[in-house]
């Protein structure tokens, strides 16, 4: 499905289950943690990012399919239970083993968008709480897409 809303009937809400439709999403990885906000929130955020991503390659005549083998080989060259750098990392490294850099630049500023660019950092500051440096920033390389 090529929707940004997903389960609308089983709540009768226009929304479905999500916080908010995932194109123009208002979350950013500044908002990872907060506690005004569900747990679920957090993974709305990383959702947010692939539904960019989806959007960015359809936008450029790239295959989902082609997006879909990134994240799921960019698994391979990630930590278990990796944070969001480490996963946008992951997607960069299997982009970086067969495509062009144009395609480099699509998840870059995907993840940016939504503050994992360049220098983002979570930390994890005891057991519960999370640190989060954001950055909107891409390689000096990256074009826009």
């Amino acid at each position: 499905n090529e929707d940004d809303r997903i389960g609308e009937y089983s709540f009768d809400d226009p929304l479905g289950i999500r916080s908010a439709p995932y194109t123009n999403y208002p979350r950013t990885y500044g908002s990872f943690g907060d506690t005004g906000f569900e747990v679920h929130h957090d993974g709305e955020i990383y959702g947010a990012i692939g539904w960019r991503m989806f959007q960015t390659f359809q936008s450029q005549g790239i295959s989902k399919d082609v997006l879909l083998d990134y994240i799921v080989d960019g698994m391979n060259f990630t930590p278990s239970q990796p944070t969001y750098e480490e996963m946008r990392d992951g997607i960069l490294a299997s982009v970086a083993n067969g495509s062009t850099p144009s395609d480099c630049s699509l998840v870059w500023h995907a993840f940016a968008q939504f503050g994992v660019g360049v220098g983002a950092h979570g930390e994890l500051i005891g057991s519960k709480d999370v640190a989060i440096t954001e950055s909107f920033d891409v390689p000096a390389n990256c074009v826009s897409p």
